[in-house]
This record gives C-alpha cells, structure tokens and sequence, in this order.
C-alpha cells in the first residue's frame, strides 16, 4: 500500500562506541544502540561577521568557520538482567567512559560486576563515535566526542543519566538506519534499599543530584583540516545535592555539619535485584549548603555537598552488579 514517505522521530535510534583510536570512526552496529529520550542534536558553527564597509546598508554575508556537533539526551539506568562479563556491560558504559569514569570489572562467580570511578589523572576519558540513525532522515554523527552529565534520582523512580556529547562536526549523509534489539530489562526504582548518611541508616532521602563536574574543551589547530585537533575533557569536582527529610538534633545535627566542615561517608543504591542494581557511595563529602525545603507538606533539607576523594579517584563509585 502506497504511503507518505516521512522522517518519523519514533523510527530513530542513537548509536555509541568507544573509538580505539581518537577520531578515529569505528563501526557502529545494533549493539552499540543507546536508549535515549529527549534526544537533541545541534550542529553549531562559527559565523565571522564581514563587516566590511561595501557602500551598502545591508551587512555582507557571514563567513562560516569552525563547526561541531553536539548529541544530548537521557538514559534511565538498568542493568545487564544477566552475569556481567567482559563483554556484558551496563548500556551506559560507553558514555560514562566518555564522562572520564574509569570501567573495572570483576567476574567472580556469582558476584559479577562493573565498577566506575572518576579519573583525576593525565588522561581523562575515551572519546566516542555516536550517530542518529534515521529513517529517511539523513544521519547526524559526531566523532571524537567526550560526554559531560548527570544522575538525577527520586525515590519511587528510574535514575536518569542526563548527558551531552560534543565532538567533530561530520557532513550528514543518507545511511541505512540500523535495528536493534529493545532491552527487555525494566529499569530499577529507588525503594527497599537502605541509604546510609554517616553511619545512619534512618534517614528519609527523597531525591538526589550527582553532578560530574566535567566541561569540553577544544584544542584548535591551524593543521587541522576543519581548524580543530579534537575535543578534551577538563574537570571541575563531582558535586551532589540531596532532598532528606528533617530530624531532630537529637537524631542528626545536620546544621552542624556544615558549621564545622567534617566529611561524611554516603552510600544508597537502587535497585535489589541481582545484575539490576546500581549502588553509589562516596567515601568523603562536604556539606556546601543547606536549605529548607518543603516535600508533600514535609520539613526536608536539600543539602548540597562537595565529593572529596579519599585515596585516589574513589571520590564516587558507582557499582553495576
């Protein structure tokens, strides 16, 4: 049956792949498919403006100079539903590797799984290759790309990796869009885990931030041939908010911490099933701020802290198992 030949946003797929060697474009496939809502892609490019004087009111053309693409969107965070192996991976691995976030694994019978830990050294991050495929839409893919993002969680709900790739502009062409293979593995909500606040285990989180704290940089090159040598991440620190319903001082003195400066130890996960679970701690955290907020008719604080590291890059983990 004949049809309207269109560009359908829901036929769309995004696609992520570490790159073996920078800017160097591997082969993307249906494995490499990363779930995604909101999904944006620009594709700014530098205007020069000719301001000339032509003897004319109107201005001259603008001169196009450096162009990038940039790739955003929202992953809800899940596990493999299976043993991880060194090739059973999380569906974020590639991005979170690109936010600079070393990947360890550990396939111990029985007690497999991927751990990620911010690096704080000289290289920082593994650039990616991602692309939109589209049907009869022309692909917008991006090279040598590194991500900067966040976790967001609320109790009750999926976490959502929020993320950004920018990278390489690459000419758009028409490609053959790719299929793949919906996970059937429903992401884990925060419930029936315990949350743990300087060896307290009874207090009420409702909602957390973790901000990775990295920003892009582009090296330019007068060699290059669109004037960039690549894109680099810097980092600034991981910063976390967290929503905790009042106690009394008795209980807690939240106040004092952040009066006095001392590091707490934080942990909280989410998810209780087996190889669908994710589990954060933070070894060192200084309160920053604290403000009264109200959830539901309830006293809380939203509590903003800074992740200090302990030994090394351990100033946040987060454990897939």
């Amino acid at each position: 049956m004949a049809q309207l030949t269109v560009a359908r946003y829901k036929r769309a797929v995004i696609a992520a792949k570490i790159e073996a060697t920078y800017d160097t474009d591997p082969t993307l496939a249906g494995a490499d498919v990363l779930a995604l809502r909101d999904v944006a892609v620009a594709t700014p490019r530098e205007m020069f403006a000719d301001e000339r004087q032509s003897g004319l009111v109107w201005p001259l053309p603008s001169i196009p100079g450096i162009g990038e693409t940039i790739v955003s969107g929202q992953a809800l965070l899940a596990g493999a539903g299976a043993a991880y192996s060194a090739s059973v991976k999380p569906s974020v691995d590639a991005v979170l590797r690109a936010m600079g976030f070393a990947a360890a694994g550990s396939f111990t019978g029985g007690a497999e799984k991927w751990t990620y830990t911010p690096l704080n050294a000289a290289t920082m991050g593994e650039s990616v290759t991602a692309a939109l495929f589209a049907e009869n839409a022309p692909q917008a893919k991006v090279t040598g790309a590194m991500a900067t993002g966040r976790i967001t969680g609320r109790t009750g709900t999926p976490d959502a990796l929020t993320l950004s790739l920018r990278g390489r502009y690459v000419t758009r062409a028409d490609v053959t869009a790719i299929t793949a293979t919906p996970s059937t593995v429903q992401p884990p909500v925060g419930k029936a885990a315990v949350f743990t606040w300087a060896g307290i285990t009874t207090l009420r989180l409702w909602e957390f931030t973790v901000d990775f704290g990295t920003t892009i940089a582009r090296a330019l090159s007068a060699s290059g041939a669109d004037g960039v040598a690549g894109f680099y991440l810097d980092r600034a620190g991981l910063s976390a908010t967290f929503v905790i319903e009042q106690v009394p001082i008795a209980t807690y003195d939240l106040p004092a911490r952040l009066a006095d400066g001392s590091l707490v130890t934080v942990s909280w996960q989410t998810g209780t099933v087996q190889y669908n679970r994710i589990k954060y701690s933070a070894p060192k955290m200084q309160v920053m701020g604290l403000e009264q907020t109200v959830r539901d008719g309830l006293l809380c604080w939203q509590v903003t802290v800074r992740l200090i590291p302990s030994a090394g890059q351990d100033d946040l983990s987060i454990v897939f198992d």
